[in-house]
């Protein structure tokens, strides 16, 4: 039992501290609304909005950001020995086989990731499958599956959002959706008038465009010109309003949210190392084979050379959940110890360095042995 509370302690005191930061936020927001003339307790709505909010982020995350448009999917005739592995693992830990993906890398990778009304996903690089024997590619899908036992995903969107006030940033979408919304209205009615203006603003699935269905309608030529200068001298006033006010007070205001959600970011990170080193221990229990996986981690690790034209963004932005973190663009990628890392260095992290990783199977490789 003492042996269980220690190693579940690290990712319970992870939370406490990102629970205080969400606390201290509330707090912020309660001193603001009181140094306003408003009701102390309006502050703490906020932080009940961002609960909601974390839910329905869940289900609003855009489809741009999955990464199965670079991947391909995996049948069983495809790699037999793939499939045999996550056969064995789902039957030993009781849960649903996941969909599998390959995308094509030659760094030994895999991560986890559930889109947006889709099945769970494990994607694995081509790397990987290239470079690792049976019993290490055991090793790494265990890890994987045991993220989505864990519902690591929806735990550290949860932990975002609640960590680092992202609800904030609802406020400025929300004034450049309706900018964006009476641009295109104004656009709309340029089109009617017979001159194509362009809308200048960005949504979010990209640049937002005039509905097809207005380009039809044209406006008598009297009724153009009554309502193209008024629509002209209102397209101007929220250009010049938008570069001469919001665009610099959206700078300032994004500068303050970068200064205080810092503290946020650096502990919700926290949160994000230990759950890998969890995802780490599932496997080793699953698989009874720590040092298996310290090996894997060990070989995933050295650095391999990428092609410059390989695109993964759309795995960039699950980088939390995958095995090891994805290179930065222009980065070797090398993870293991170097003397330039610093404090900053690993408290930005997504993950601890394969030596800790390592260090911790290797103990619990130790204690296994003597049980």
């Amino acid at each position: 039992m003492f042996s269980r509370v220690r190693s579940s302690w690290p990712v319970l005191g992870a939370w406490l501290l990102v629970a205080a930061a969400s606390a201290g936020y509330a707090a912020l927001c309660c001193a603001v609304f009181w140094a306003l003339g408003q009701p102390w307790w309006w502050g703490l709505v906020p932080t009940a909005v961002s609960l909601v909010g974390a839910e329905v982020f869940q289900w609003l995350r855009p489809g741009a950001a999955s990464p199965s448009r670079d991947t391909v999917l995996i049948e069983p005739g495809d790699a037999p020995r793939l499939h045999a592995i996550v056969d064995r693992l789902c039957a030993l830990s009781a849960q649903d086989k996941p969909v599998l993906r390959r995308y094509d890398a030659d760094r030994p990778n895999a991560v986890t990731y559930t889109p947006r009304g889709e099945p769970d996903t494990v994607y694995v690089s081509r790397g990987l499958l290239e470079r690792l024997d049976n019993r290490e590619l055991e090793a790494v899908l265990a890890h994987e599956l045991a993220h989505l036992t864990h519902r690591d995903q929806r735990v550290l969107t949860f932990a975002t959002v609640m960590g680092t006030m992202q609800w904030a940033l609802t406020v400025p979408g929300m004034v450049l959706l309706g900018l964006g919304w009476i641009d295109v209205r104004l656009c709309v009615l340029a089109h009617r008038c017979g001159h194509a203006w362009e809308p200048g603003f960005d949504g979010p699935q990209g640049k937002l465009e005039v509905p097809e269905h207005h380009l039809a309608r044209p406006f008598p030529r009297w009724l153009a010109i009554a309502v193209l200068v008024p629509a002209g001298l209102a397209r101007g006033t929220l250009w010049v309003s938008s570069i001469v006010v919001f665009f610099p007070a959206l700078i300032v205001a994004l500068l303050a949210y970068i200064a205080v959600s810092f503290p946020g970011r650096v502990v919700v990170l926290r949160l994000i190392r230990r759950r890998e080193l969890a995802a780490d221990r599932a496997a080793a229990e699953l698989t009874g084979a720590p040092s298996t996986l310290a090996a894997a981690l060990t070989r995933m690790a050295e650095p391999v050379p990428e092609s410059p034209d390989q695109d993964l963004r759309g795995l960039h932005a699950v980088s939390p959940l995958a095995i090891l973190p994805f290179p930065r663009p222009g980065k070797a990628g090398n993870d293991r110890p170097r003397r330039t890392d610093g404090l900053w260095s690993r408290l930005r992290s997504s993950h601890p360095p394969v030596a800790v990783r390592v260090s911790h199977l290797q103990r619990m490789s130790a204690r296994l042995s003597r049980t």
